[in-house]
């Protein structure tokens, strides 16, 4: 049961995807708000780092869902997708947790879009 949640991600509790766009929404913000090796940047990070990659998850899952059977009428293919999404999910988890655990973090890197480049 609970592999078929995860390869079929639309078939989760609409809780948890809920629960994670309400995360996603009140981390970010406090992310960005954050200094840069305070007490509460790393905890956030981790959690946007879990929350983020669940949520698209779930959602893409609901998008294949819906569009698989109108470009094909095979059920591998829609497995086929689930497939990569979910080999696409695990990178994702994994790339953050790198960044959050070994680099400036989700929210640092987030800031740095905002930041003027310094000229060479």
């Amino acid at each position: 049961m609970a592999a078929r949640m995860v390869f079929q991600a639309d078939l989760a509790p609409q809780k948890l995807y809920h629960a994670t766009s309400i995360a996603a929404g009140a981390l970010l913000p406090l992310g960005i708000m954050t200094s840069p090796g305070s007490l509460t940047s790393m905890p956030v990070d981790l959690a946007l780092g879990v929350a983020l990659p669940i949520h698209s998850h779930i959602a893409m899952n609901y998008v294949i869902s819906d569009y698989a059977q109108k470009i094909s009428k095979a059920p591998a293919f829609a497995g086929g997708l689930r497939f990569a999404l979910l080999g696409l999910t695990t990178v994702t988890f994994l790339g953050l947790t790198k960044l959050n655990l070994s680099g400036q973090g989700v929210s640092e890197t987030l800031k740095q879009m905002w930041r003027p480049q310094e000229k060479a």
